[in-house]
């Protein structure tokens, strides 16, 4: 397999997702747009270490590494309250592959340091990745 270069990978975050326990009925979970006395969900050792963690573990898939094909994909997933990844979801495609490449590397990521609401707790949260596939001859 090639490896991919990977120019620039830009990291957004939607949302904080504060999950609440309701069996009483009513709405099931609640959101909260991160603000700044909240800290927002982070790779171990911050977003460069997240940049070359990607670089080293994505590869360019078999299927089409003689297609000339470049693009986006954007990955949607919850950083949980314990750090581990869940819930990973395709927001944008691009291809089968390339889409089934950054998930598998998305799951290969260690667990992240959860956000914190503005009193201390531990919140899950919402992330999207987009990662900018471009085919390196």
């Amino acid at each position: 397999m090639k490896k991919l270069s990977l120019p620039s990978i830009l990291l957004f975050v939607c949302m904080a997702l504060g999950a609440q326990d309701n069996t009483q009925g009513g709405d099931s979970s609640e959101f909260f747009i991160c603000d700044f006395n909240e800290r927002m969900a982070q790779y171990p050792e911050g977003d460069l270490a997240l940049l070359k963690f990607l670089e080293e573990n994505i590869t360019w898939p078999e299927v089409v590494s003689d297609k000339p094909l470049e693009g986006r994909v954007v990955l949607g997933f919850t950083v949980e309250k314990t750090g581990e990844i869940s819930n990973i979801r395709v927001l944008r495609s691009l291809h089968d592959s390339i889409d089934a490449e950054a998930i598998r590397v998305v799951k290969l990521m260690p667990k992240w340091i959860p956000a914190e609401s503005y009193n201390g707790a531990k919140i899950a949260s919402y992330w999207t990745l987009p990662f900018k596939f471009k085919q390196t001859r």
